[in-house]
Order: C-alpha cells, then structure tokens, then sequence
C-alpha cells in the first residue's frame, strides 16, 4: 500500500537485542517508517498483574525481565491440578502451552489494560514516546 510502518520488536532480554538489526533497517527507510524496541523483556511484561487476574484467573508476579507467557501457563496448569507436574512435562507441551497463553495475554489481558495500569508497571513514558512518534509521522 505503501503506508508507512510501525513495528515494536521485544528486546528478549538480549544485549544487544535479539532484533536491533532489523530494526536499524526499518528507521533508516525513507518512507517514514519506525521501529522500536522495548525496554522490557517482551510486550507480556507490560502487562499488569491485575489485568492477568482478571483475564485469566492467575496471579503472577510481573517483572521486566522474566518470561511472562511462561510463569503463567505454569500457573494456569498447575490450577488445573494436572497429574503431571509442571517440571515433568516435555519441552514441546511447555512450548504449546506457553504459545496458548502468549495468545490469551495478548488477546485478554491486554484488553483490560488502563492508563493507570501502564503507569504502574513503569512504561507510561515509553509507550507515549512510541503513540508520539507515531503520530509526528501522520502529518
């Protein structure tokens, strides 16, 4: 359509981060594309511990740093009182779960997310810089 992109790429707890390649290319277009990369882990850490109640019924500890989709598919399957433990299960069943719940955090929680809740999980400054920088970019 040749519209100007925007894309937010997760930091992944990576240094330098796991995408800083592919986001120089996008900011040096000429067609007033962007690119951000978080400062948390992943946009998951940007959600508040509320939000994840709300949506789905479990209460994690959200921090910057730590795999979110992780900690809460190991709380929603032990909530379950599954015959196998967590720590048991394979690799490729954690990875599914994990996925499954990448969707519902993206999906459900974030949808319940407020101004206020952004503000208290530290990241009001960084997402307005990104809504900003978006913005300058329409005119």
């Amino acid at each position: 359509f040749g519209l100007p992109e925007v894309h937010i790429y997760d930091r992944d707890a990576i240094v330098p981060p796991k995408y800083q390649d592919q986001a120089d290319e996008v900011n040096a277009r000429t067609d007033n594309s962007i690119a951000f990369i978080t400062e948390k882990r992943e946009l998951e850490n940007y959600l508040h511990e509320d939000a994840i109640q709300s949506a789905l019924g479990v209460s994690v500890t959200v921090d910057d740093t730590s795999s979110i989709p992780e900690r809460v598919a190991e709380a929603v399957h032990a909530q379950g009182s599954p015959p196998v433990p967590w720590p048991q299960l394979s690799d490729e069943k954690k990875r599914e779960k994990v996925s499954r719940i990448k969707r519902r955090l993206n999906r459900d929680a974030a949808s319940l997310m407020t101004v206020e809740m952004i503000r208290r999980r530290g990241a009001l400054a960084e997402v307005r810089n990104w809504l900003e920088a978006v913005a300058a970019r329409r005119h």
